[in-house]
Parts: structure tokens; sequence; C-alpha cells
């Protein structure tokens, strides 16, 4: 197994893979590179190139349904969308 240490080593592979539609596993495997090692250096190239608009960000804020009331005898049921009522 080689061992891929640099940036002039490991980035050039990661703009091929960008380009070659391929999954990282597959081709990490035909290059025999540990998954683990390409996305640290995936990470690496991507900090580098100051977060291109293809990265996905860590969080996103979401919308639900159920309403922010606070129900004081009961509780919401967030999947079947009721409230269930303690006495």
């Amino acid at each position: 197994m080689a061992h891929f240490r640099t940036e002039e080593d490991m980035f050039p592979l990661v703009a091929q893979w960008q380009e070659s539609g391929e999954t990282q596993k597959a081709f990490c495997i035909q290059r025999s590179i540990p998954v683990s090692v390409f996305a640290y250096w995936l990470r690496r190239y991507r900090d580098q190139q100051g977060g291109s608009g293809d990265q996905v960000p860590g969080f996103v804020p979401i919308r639900t349904a159920v309403s922010d009331s606070v129900y004081p005898y009961g509780e919401t049921d967030l999947i079947n969308s009721r409230v269930r009522h303690y006495l």
C-alpha cells in the first residue's frame, strides 16, 4: 500500500475523483487508497478551496408542522401530530 501524505500527492487525486463521477469508495478501491485517508484529504482540499458551493453544510434549519405552543397537561406526538393529555 502506498503512503499518501502530501498535498502534491492527494490534491490531484481529489480533483480526478471529482471529474470521474465515481463514488469515493469505488475510486479508492481502484487506487488502493483507504477511504478514510481520502476523506481526510478531501476535507483539506475543500477547506483550501474556500468551501466551494457544492459542499453540504453541517446543519440545515428545518421547520416543523407542529406549532411551538406549550401544552400544560400533555405532550405533542410528533409522529402522529396529536396532543396527548394527561390528567
